[in-house]
């Protein structure tokens, strides 16, 4: 799996960021190259950090590819965790033509099953701020203090996405403070709000859409997380 290219034509990899030698750099990014060249719109999730502190030789991309899975030792794969069954729901709720919340699942339970999740996160490109992984629960300094040292490489990535993303959704209060105060200060200053209250950014020439958004655990009922979601996508797009 390919890095995005920076606005100098190389590739941001592993040896672009001061981390390298750590054992737990966990690359992410499109998960799937191909199905992004088709896919409209192009949806950019940001998150804080992997929560996982020991693994090696493993990509967000890959994790992503198969739903949110990893493989066991005898090859099988398992896992669900609640952020991803919830952004699977919004980004098939926005592919779908921005359906309501009783239709944001195809059949009963579907996202707690990885099979059903695979075809949707395909679609996506998600990165973390921190590279390396982390607990449950990450820590905000640490988070600040990797975005301002890896300012560079950060946006780096994200302006080099091809094609770009149109919608980038900041998940949390800290990755969206992170995204308009360190990544894109002096450009993005102010914000506008959508009709339910929801703040973005537009960048209009280059034709994408930041939205500050909370993170898919944020302990709201989970169809009002997504109906405000999907009628601010709704309200922006076409931008």
């Amino acid at each position: 799996m390919k890095y995005q290219k920076g606005p100098d034509g190389q590739y941001i990899g592993r040896e672009n960021w001061k981390m390298a030698g750590d054992k737990n750099f966990i690359p992410d990014g499109i998960v799937d190259e191909a199905q992004w060249e088709n896919v409209s719109p192009k949806i950019l999730y940001i998150l804080k950090e992997p929560n996982d502190s020991n693994s090696e030789d493993w990509s967000l991309q890959k994790f992503l590819e198969l739903g949110a899975a990893g493989e066991q030792a005898d090859g099988s794969l398992k896992g669900y965790t609640w952020t991803w069954g919830m952004l699977t729901q919004w980004t098939y709720g926005i592919l779908n033509g921005f359906l309501p919340y009783v239709k944001s699942e195809p059949k009963d339970n579907a996202w707690k099953d990885f099979n059903e999740r695979a075809p949707w996160l395909q679609q996506i490109a998600a990165i973390n701020i921190k590279k390396t992984g982390g607990g449950g629960k990450a820590k905000d300094n640490k988070l600040w203090e990797h975005a301002e040292e890896h300012c560079k490489e950060l946006r780096q990535q994200i302006l080099g996405f091809e094609p770009h993303p149109q919608i980038i959704i900041c998940c949390g209060s800290v990755v969206s403070q992170i995204f308009w105060s360190v990544l894109f200060k002096d450009e993005m200053l102010e914000t506008e709000t959508t009709k339910n209250g929801v703040k973005f950014a537009l960048n209009k020439s280059e034709k994408w859409l930041a939205i500050k958004y909370c993170h898919p655990q944020a302990r709201y009922p989970s169809n009002f997380k997504y109906s405000m979601l999907i009628d601010a996508v709704k309200e922006l797009e076409p931008f």
